[in-house]
């Protein structure tokens, strides 16, 4: 199997080549990347945190939802969070950081807030 890192260049170099009209190729290279990222989330997490570079970073983030939602890991929310945090180019941090707010919707076991449960009407 080939180098995660070197997975990941080349699906962010086939996302920036995707015509903006073709949405099956997009959908195709989303499963793809889903697969490639859900694999192994211990290893993707790693990557993100210490080797993915913005670009990277960048074409993953439409995949965030799906990864999510198959795994249901708070440490990629977490490491996401943290390393968009880095991002120099101000429009893909945004991107990145709609991205994770909509992945979030997709924990099963979001840790509740205890600020909902208090009430100045007891």
């Amino acid at each position: 199997m080939e180098d995660l890192d070197e997975i990941i260049k080349a699906l962010a170099e086939k996302f920036v080549k995707i015509p903006s009209y073709d949405d099956i190729a997009f959908m195709t290279l989303c499963s793809e990347e889903t697969d490639v990222l859900c694999k192994d989330i211990s290893a993707t997490n790693v990557f993100i945190k210490e080797r993915c570079t913005d670009k990277e970073l960048y074409s993953m983030s439409p995949v965030f939802e799906e990864v999510v939602k198959k795994t249901q890991s708070h440490e990629l929310i977490q490491i996401l969070t943290q390393r968009t945090a880095a991002v120099h180019n101000e429009q893909y941090k945004k991107n990145i950081l709609d991205e994770i707010e909509s992945a979030k919707g997709y924990l099963l076991d979001e840790p509740i807030q205890p600020e909902l449960f208090s009430s100045s009407s007891h």
